[in-house]
């Protein structure tokens, strides 16, 4: 993943924001977030159109 990458090139340090536009477009997109923020540090911003998210 894209992100992981990120991380093991960069070695950020401080506080990390991930921000994700027009999630609702991927499947399954709550999970992989849940499971995401409840393992790290990270800061997530999400932002979308609520018109086709059920």
């Amino acid at each position: 993943m894209i992100f992981q990458e990120y991380l093991k090139l960069m070695n950020p340090k401080g506080k990390i924001y991930c921000i994700f536009d027009e999630i609702q477009y991927f499947e399954n997109w709550q999970v992989y977030i849940k499971s995401k923020y409840e393992m790290s540090d990270i800061k997530y911003i999400i932002t979308g159109s609520n018109s086709s998210m059920s």
